[in-house]
C-alpha cells in the first residue's frame, strides 16, 4: 500500500490526545453513598471479565467512536492505494518511443538507454496473468511484439532496439495502441517517451488507462527541464558533386525558456559544423553542413 499524503498520518499525533482530554472534561455524575451500595460494589466486583469490559464500552461508547472516527478520516485524508491490485493486473500496451530526439545523450548515456531500463523494468514487473503488446513509435507506428507473457522475448526485444535517425510520430503510436485496448477492462497504455513531439502535454496528466514515463533531459541550475532535441536528420546528395552530400539537422526546443547549446556535426573523423546555437522557447531550426566522402 502507497499513501499520497503520508504527512497527513501526523494529525494523529494530534488529534487523538486531544479528543482524549476533551472527553475528560465531561462532567461527571455526583456519587453518593447508601445503606445498600456495599452490596452492589461486592457484586460489580464479582462480574466476570467479559461483563466487565462490556460494561466499559458501553460507558466509553462515544470516546471510542470519536477516536475511530478520527483515525478513519485522516487515514482517507492521506489517501492510501494498493499496489499490484485492480488496474495493475490488465495488460499493457507499451508505446516506445523511437524518434531522433532518443539518441540526445546525457550525463548516464541517451535518452534511449534510459527509455531500454525503464522496458525492461516493466517487463520484470510483469505478473503471471499479464500479458505486453509493444509498438514502435517512428515515422509510422509499427507493432513490435503482439500480446504475450514470455519476458525473455521481450527483454531480447528490449536488448535490440535502437533509436532511429528520423522524427517519431508518437500521438498516432498513442492513438493507435488505444485500439489494442479491452473496453471495459484494465488494460493501459503505457508511453515510454521524452516528450519531444507536439501534443506531449495532453498525455501527461493522469488517466485511468494511460501512463506516461517521462524520459526528460537535463536540469538547468533554476531546476527547469531542458528538452532540445534533434527530431530529424536528412542527407541530400548533390547532383553537381557526385562525392559530397548536404546534411540537415533539424532542432527543437521543446523548454519553457531559450536555450544556448553547441552543436556539432561529424562525418567519421571529420567535423563538418562545430557551432553555438541560439534557439527561443519552443522554437525550431534547421542547420546543414556539406560532408565530402572521400
Amino acid at each position: 500500500m502507497i499513501w499520497s499524503l503520508p504527512s497527513a498520518l501526523f494529525l494523529l499525533a494530534a488529534a487523538l490526545p486531544l479528543i482524549i482530554f476533551l472527553h475528560s472534561l465531561k462532567p461527571r455524575g455526583l456519587k453518593i453513598g447508601t445503606t445498600t451500595l456495599f452490596l452492589w460494589e461486592r457484586v460489580l466486583r464479582e462480574r466476570p471479565l467479559s461483563t466487565r469490559l462490556g460494561w466499559l464500552l458501553r460507558k466509553n461508547l462515544l470516546l471510542i467512536l470519536q477516536l475511530l472516527s478520527a483515525i478513519v478520516l485522516i487515514a482517507a485524508l492521506a489517501d492510501p492505494a494498493l499496489l499490484h491490485f485492480g488496474s495493475q493486473s490488465g495488460n499493457m500496451v507499451v508505446v516506445l518511443d523511437l524518434s531522433a530526439s532518443m539518441k540526445a545523450k546525457g550525463k548516464n548515456g541517451s535518452r534511449f538507454d534510459a527509455a531500454r531500463q525503464e522496458f525492461l523494468a516493466l517487463i520484470d514487473g510483469l505478473a503471471a496473468e499479464q500479458r505486453m503488446l509493444v509498438i514502435g513509435a517512428s515515422t509510422q507506428p509499427r507493432l513490435l511484439a503482439p500480446f504475450t507473457g514470455d519476458k525473455r522475448r521481450l527483454r531480447e526485444l528490449g536488448r535490440n532496439l535502437e533509436a532511429t535517425e528520423a522524427p517519431g510520430r508518437i500521438k498516432d503510436a498513442i492513438l493507435f495502441a488505444h485500439a489494442f485496448l479491452k473496453r471495459g477492462g484494465a488494460d493501459r497504455v503505457i508511453v515510454i517517451s521524452d516528450g519531444a513531439f507536439v501534443g506531449a502535454e495532453e498525455f501527461a496528466k493522469p488517466a485511468a488507462h494511460l501512463r506516461f514515463i517521462d524520459i526528460a533531459g537535463s536540469k538547468e541550475k533554476n531546476g527547469e527541464i531542458v528538452n532540445l532535441a534533434i527530431v530529424g536528420f536528412e542527407v541530400r546528395r548533390q547532383p553537381e558533386r557526385p562525392s559530397s552530400a548536404e546534411i540537415m539537422v533539424h532542432l527543437r526546443n521543446f523548454s519553457a525558456t531559450a536555450l544556448r547549446a553547441p552543436l556539432t556535426l561529424s562525418l567519421g573523423e571529420k567535423v563538418l559544423l562545430r557551432e553555438n546555437i541560439d534557439i527561443g522557447a519552443g522554437d525550431r531550426r534547421v542547420d546543414g553542413a556539406f560532408g565530402d566522402r572521400r
